[in-house]
């Protein structure tokens, strides 16, 4: 008798286990595939927003920190992709400004862009018909402001920032797929 009163509270167990997994895995921010490696510093993996889009593209729209965060992906050469904004540490990532080359610069704000198929493959740039466009938002892009991609864990590349007139203060940049990047002013 005794063996059987184990042998069920395993059973219940491992059901327990099966039925909260996939609502832990929701409640981490954990869903949908993890694209940014958390090698680059401030790691970018918290998703702060997320969508799925058709082979006609569209827009997602999130808050990170103080800037308001537009990604526009337009006809990806792909039935389904999965859009994420993801964000970083950002006193990781402000910490590690000196050993990137800009020790005297001061970081503005920071997002990360994933792009996945529909079972969890990221889609490489030569699957977008077009460049992928983020627009920034918010009175800290009023000034002189420089953007940079991580293209490995201390490589940087550049990222040319076109300032939008009007209120409030707007950069935009592309990317030619998915990636982590940062501004500084």
């Amino acid at each position: 008798m005794r063996n059987i009163a184990i042998a069920r509270a395993a059973i219940l167990a491992a059901l327990a286990t099966l039925v909260a997994a996939p609502s832990l895995a929701v409640a981490a921010g954990g869903y949908g595939p993890t694209i940014s490696p958390a090698t680059v510093p401030g790691g970018f993996t918290t998703v702060v927003a997320a969508h799925t889009f058709g082979p006609l593209g569209g827009t997602v729209k999130a808050t990170v920190g103080t800037s308001k965060v537009i990604v526009q992906l337009v006809k990806p050469a792909v039935q389904k992709a999965e859009l994420e904004i993801t964000k970083p540490n950002l006193t990781k990532l402000e910490s590690a400004l000196p050993g990137l080359g800009l020790k005297h610069r001061r970081l503005i704000s920071a997002v990360g862009v994933a792009l996945v198929e529909a079972d969890g493959t990221p889609i490489p740039s030569s699957k977008l018909q077009h460049s992928v466009k983020i627009t920034l938002q918010g009175a800290e892009y009023a000034g002189t402001v420089k953007a940079f991609e991580f293209s490995g864990a201390s490589k940087l590349q550049p990222l040319h920032v076109t300032h939008v007139p009007g209120k409030p203060p707007r950069i935009t940049l592309t990317l030619s797929g998915g990636g982590d990047l940062f501004v500084v002013g």
